[in-house]
């Protein structure tokens, strides 16, 4: 990895780090988005459900432990919390057109994605019309959790592992004015080490309770880069690549709400 960043001062190999690491976004999809859904903007609320503790899976575990040294709890405690942290901050970020609120991020952490709580849902998606079960909450246990919101994101599973990546970089350019120490632009990468990555299979629904029907759901898979070594930074790159590609097949992002 060090030919990837020769030339490169430890400064910048941080701001690179940190930029990079969004080059690799998601890879491979499968979503199906309702494209004759449309809604009301002045009593829309969307908020994103927290994961259920079935709904989590680590393979890397010591990266967890590794990368958030002052945190002792089980890795699942600490990915539940820092996950919705990050996606609800794209939520934030990304939506003017409705409101957004807030759900307690260990509301559902002792929940299943059992028939009692959740409803199955079942589409066919894709060029080879796979069929995939999703999981809707039901919208009575939607009242016990105290919010306004009549739009839920739910992320059936979210399985994260470690990838050693494959030998080679890419040789990628960098464009003058990054951290304001890179002057004209120049190039990296190029070098014979291995890349590693943090990837996250993704399966999601997004509901509006009030239709009664889907807005998007699908698979999909988002990564973040490891260049140096795996940071806290690491882990919000990845859930914050998870977010966007959430937000990215609703038809609330990049509009401006009435009445504002």
């Amino acid at each position: 990895m060090s030919q990837f960043f020769k030339g490169v001062s430890m400064r910048n190999q941080l701001i690179l780090c940190t930029f990079v690491a969004s080059l690799f976004g998601c890879s491979g999809s499968m979503q199906f988005v309702n494209k004759q859904y449309n809604y009301d903007p002045d009593s829309s609320c969307i908020s994103l459900l927290p994961l259920t503790k079935d709904a989590l899976i680590i393979s890397n575990r010591k990266d967890v432990h590794d990368d958030f040294k002052n945190d002792s709890r089980e890795a699942e405690a600490i990915i539940t919390d820092t996950s919705y942290k990050y996606l609800y901050k794209v939520i934030v970020d990304s939506i003017n057109t409705i409101e957004n609120v807030e759900i307690s991020s260990s509301a559902c952490s002792n929940w299943t994605q059992n028939a009692a709580r959740f409803f199955s849902y079942h589409k066919k998606i894709g060029k080879d019309s796979t069929l995939i079960s999703f999981n809707v909450m039901r919208r009575e246990h939607l009242d016990t959790l105290s919010t306004k919101a009549n739009i839920l994101i739910f992320i059936n599973k979210l399985a994260i592992t470690r990838n050693a990546g494959s030998a080679g970089s890419p040789r990628i350019y960098m464009g003058g004015g990054l951290g304001g120490g890179l002057g004209g632009g120049m190039w990296v990468g190029g070098g014979g080490g291995k890349m590693s990555t943090f990837d996250a299979n993704v399966q999601y629904i997004i509901w509006d309770y009030r239709k009664n029907e889907p807005i998007s759901c699908g698979e999909f898979t988002s990564k973040a880069g490891i260049f140096i070594a795996a940071t806290d930074d690491t882990w919000k790159a990845l859930f914050k690549s998870i977010g966007n590609q959430l937000i990215s097949t609703t038809p609330f992002r990049g509009k401006i709400k009435k009445n504002q």
